[in-house]
């Protein structure tokens, strides 16, 4: 038997085991593209095909970038890594670059944050962009349009866990999956 998981839903298993997630998280992967997974009452959540949290390509701005899938303004094509690292190529207001990025990153979470009641959000990624900046733009935007009981606080941090976090998450699968077999 074979197992095979989403990265994100791997990394999400570790931040939670291992990191500091909750049973209720959602985790947001910056790599290459943009994804995320989900935990409500410790149970993962992969949607009918096994596709949640493919958020990378949600469109953000039909007039934005071209997008690799295709389409135009796809939060991938404003916050990957690979985006971002472009941007600052052009300009030197990294500061300004990591902020428009947090802010279009939470206009994508403020929907699920809202409809699920989520208040722990988990971001992977490189430290040089997954910073204080980045954060604490995407936790100030959501706490603008997040939840409208202004005592519910919506956290958001990086993720506690390293670089084999993914490689970690799947060994945590494959004990679930064998106490599920017994």
């Amino acid at each position: 038997p074979a197992i095979i998981n989403h990265d994100a839903h791997s990394a999400l298993l570790a931040e939670r085991y291992f990191g500091k997630g909750t049973p209720n998280t959602l985790f947001v992967q910056l790599t290459l593209g943009v994804g995320a997974s989900l935990l409500i009452d410790d149970a993962a959540v992969l949607g009918v095909h096994h596709q949640a949290g493919e958020i990378g390509h949600v469109t953000m701005d039909v007039n934005g970038p071209l997008c690799a899938c295709g389409k135009h303004g796809c939060l991938e094509s404003f916050v990957s890594t690979a985006a971002i690292r472009q941007r600052m190529l052009q300009s030197k207001d990294r500061t300004g670059i990591l902020s428009q990025s947090g802010a279009f990153l939470a206009q994508a979470l403020a929907f699920p944050v809202n409809l699920l009641d989520i208040d722990d959000i988990a971001v992977y990624g490189p430290p040089d962009i997954v910073g204080p900046t980045l954060l604490q733009t995407v936790e100030t935007s959501l706490t603008k349009s997040g939840p409208s009981n202004p005592a519910r606080h919506c956290t958001v941090r990086r993720c506690a866990c390293g670089n084999d976090i993914a490689l970690l998450g799947e060994g945590i699968a494959v004990v679930q999956s064998a106490i599920r077999d017994l």
